[in-house]
């Protein structure tokens, strides 16, 4: 595999399928390291360059074979670096989500509930002090100000589940109906002045 032919895309794109039926060695005179974290994420089980020795690709095709992942210590490292750097990149909040505790994820499923922390405390049966306490220091791993934008962020994040919109506005229309009264009967509204 080398480079991004037409050739080298077809294969590239064959490997999810290739690698769940059997272990992929991939073989490339290509140094690039994005091509080369690109096949590990397809599920290539290691890599060895053209330019290497005869007994390190018969070294590889063995490891390989065994089950175990085949690349030399500079792709090792490169890759990792690239892999990990990627991952928070592509999600920055990755790392204040995942310093919550689990009572701290309670909580903000509690907060998106609307609770205060008096409610909370009673939820959890824990003192006012901590409840607060946790809130505090979710806001602050968070690096937010108040429980509304810990609500907003909770639900664009995932934290918790955002509520149906359409139970939302059918609550709302069968209330606006008890106040606002549409008039009976086949006439205008409208009230004529005499």
């Amino acid at each position: 595999m080398d480079g991004w032919g037409e050739r080298e895309v077809t294969l590239r794109d064959a490997l999810p399928w290739l690698s769940e039926r059997t272990r992929t060695l991939v073989v490339t005179s290509d140094i690039d390291p994005n091509l080369h974290a690109r096949v590990i994420q397809l599920g290539a089980m290691g890599i060895v360059l053209k330019t290497q020795s005869a007994q390190s690709l018969v070294k590889a095709v063995q490891k390989v074979h065994a089950g175990e992942l085949w690349l030399d210590r500079a792709q090792t490292a490169s890759l990792v670096n690239r892999l990990t750097r990627n991952r928070t990149e592509e999600d920055p909040d990755a790392a204040k989500i995942g310093s919550l505790t689990a009572r701290e994820r309670e909580i903000v499923t509690l907060v998106t509930e609307g609770l205060k922390n008096k409610d909370v405390a009673v939820r959890l049966s824990i003192s006012e002090a901590t409840a607060r306490n946790h809130l505090t220091s979710i806001l602050d791993k968070l690096a937010l100000s108040n429980r509304f934008q810990l609500a907003v962020y909770a639900f664009r994040r995932g934290l918790v589940p955002c509520p149906q919109i359409r139970a939302i506005l059918q609550s709302t229309d069968a209330s606006r109906q008890d106040i606002y009264p549409r008039p009976r009967g086949g006439g205008s509204s409208r009230r004529r002045l005499a």
